[in-house]
């Protein structure tokens, strides 16, 4: 559903129309024969359509985009323009890709008007007989730029890591030996091995602060809209023979990103010091040994210890529970604590839950032993901290977005004006 959102609007087909309010989709349509029909009615409407499914074939063979799934016990959906799976980590990283189509589209865009219009310029401004020649280099700049940004930025998707499904299992209602087994772990933990294999791939670890090299950081201070206007630039002055100021421009743009690019890691770098010396501390076991680590590299089927104090790291199924009382007010409103024991509780609301503990909330009294289930952005409060939406776009770079979209067309429009007189 994240790859889907972020790709566009999302709609449900067939199923039952509570799992669009579940899955905080955009809207719910009728399926099974019924989908080509309502994929023609999302098209005759404008919008491009990508359908994802195992079956539906009328349906895939009628979208813009069909991503067929595949499935070992049935046979593949021929009429999908792109076959993916089994699982949906292949689509998942399909969809995932649409923002950064749309990111290269539209500074390569951006890119062709900026040659486009310095190569005007120079077959206006200079001698008839060598127009063609001058206006085609400003022009081949911008393409050879635009090629190399939209080769990087596509290969963005490439190095993210495999989206992890998220599960709805209802850990409550098991026994705690029923949900070790099913997690794969066991009342000492898991060892280090298994546990850094985990983590990888988890996508909350994306916002973990950069601790890397200079050359991403580089490229990223290149992606603003002022470096097409200077790129032009110095190819309008390469084109005319003046290289010095050729050489000017490009050292100041490759200064600059080098610079910026720099302190942004070191900036980075000291945030993530920060980070890890404000982090929640918890201490979960390895084998015969009990570690202290940071929260956020639990993953689940980490055993951890905790005690009255404690804020819980993660949402929890409860091992063992000596008169253990838990603040759960941050997540249910309850104001009084709440008694917790191991005993299943196979009860649909989270504040009767009595064997499970949730992040964010905090141990008030006694002490316990509980296996992690879910971390990151599929707890549930942090699920309930998605369904808030994208925080609004801030910062210098977006300013600089708006200021550059609203100053181009003047600057051209004066520059036009000028050569016209």
């Amino acid at each position: 559903m994240s790859a889907a959102q972020a790709a566009g609007d999302v709609v449900i087909v067939g199923a039952d129309r509570m799992l669009k309010k579940r899955l905080d989709a955009d809207e719910w349509m009728p399926g099974d024969g019924e989908l080509a029909s309502s994929v023609r009615t999302l098209q005759a409407g404008g919008h491009v359509v990508a359908v994802v499914s195992a079956h539906g074939l009328a349906g895939l063979a009628a979208a813009d985009v069909g991503i067929g799934i595949t499935r070992a016990d049935t046979p593949p959906p021929w009429g999908s323009s792109v076959l993916c799976g089994p699982g949906l980590g292949e689509a998942c990283l399909l969809l995932q890709s649409v923002p950064f189509a749309r990111k290269a589209s539209r500074r390569s865009a951006q890119m062709a008007i900026a040659g486009a219009v310095a190569g005007s310029l120079l077959a206006i401004l200079g001698p008839t007989r060598a127009a063609p020649v001058r206006a085609q280099v400003p022009v081949q700049v911008a393409a050879l730029l635009a090629l190399a940004a939209s080769t990087w930025w596509g290969s963005r998707p490439m190095r993210m890591p495999a989206p992890v499904p998220v599960t709805r299992t209802p850990w409550h209602a098991m026994p705690p030996t029923i949900v070790l087994d099913r997690l794969g772990t066991s009342p000492d933990g898991l060892d280090d091995k298994e546990a850094t294999r985990r983590r990888q791939g988890r996508p909350d670890q994306e916002a973990v602060p950069r601790t890397g090299g200079v050359a991403e950081t580089f490229l990223e201070e290149l992606d603003n809209p002022v470096t097409p206007v200077l790129a032009g630039s110095a190819g309008l002055s390469w084109s005319v023979g003046s290289m010095i100021d050729t050489i000017l421009i490009l050292g100041v743009l490759g200064l600059n990103a080098f610079v910026g690019g720099t302190q942004r890691l070191g900036a980075d770098r000291a945030l993530h010091r920060l980070t890890e010396a404000v982090a929640v501390r918890t201490r979960l076991r390895r084998g015969e040994q009990r570690v202290e680590q940071s929260a956020d590299q639990l993953v689940v089927g980490d055993v951890v210890e905790l005690e009255a104090g404690d804020a819980v790291p993660a949402d929890c199924r409860l091992l063992v529970a000596e008169d253990l009382e838990v603040d759960e007010s941050s997540l249910t409103g309850e104001s009084q604590v709440v008694g917790k024991t191991v005993d299943v509780a196979p009860a649909r609301v989270i504040a009767d839950r009595h064997c499970m503990l949730y992040q964010g909330t905090v141990v008030a009294a006694g002490s316990a032993v509980a296996v992690v289930t879910a971390v990151g952005t599929d707890t549930e409060i942090g699920r309930t901290t998605l369904m808030g939406g994208a925080p609004r776009s801030v910062g210098v770079h977006t300013r600089l977005n708006s200021l550059v979209r609203l100053a181009l067309p003047i600057s051209v429009g004066a520059g036009r004006d000028a050569v016209g007189h």
